[in-house]
């Protein structure tokens, strides 16, 4: 079951192994997927176009900061 958490009006959306980013995302979201033993970020631009935002991750917390980090980023692409 994914979770949501807002931070600068965007959503961070948490997804688990089973969840499929196309079911719980929406354009302008941003997702972590949690993958194997790591967790990966997602940007999902405005076109519904998801692309990978940065590296893997060791774990939740870390890729938590990086999903930030994207949101806080004045020059994401839409």
């Amino acid at each position: 079951m994914p979770t949501f958490v807002q931070h600068n009006n965007i959503n961070i959306v948490t997804l688990y192994r089973d969840d499929e980013i196309a079911v719980h995302c929406q354009p302008g979201d941003i997702a972590l997927k949690q993958e194997g033993d790591h967790w990966m970020t997602y940007d999902v631009r405005t076109s519904g176009q998801v692309v990978a935002a940065g590296f893997p991750c060791e774990s939740y917390d870390k890729a938590l900061a990086a999903a930030k980090a994207v949101a806080e980023n004045p020059a994401r692409p839409k």
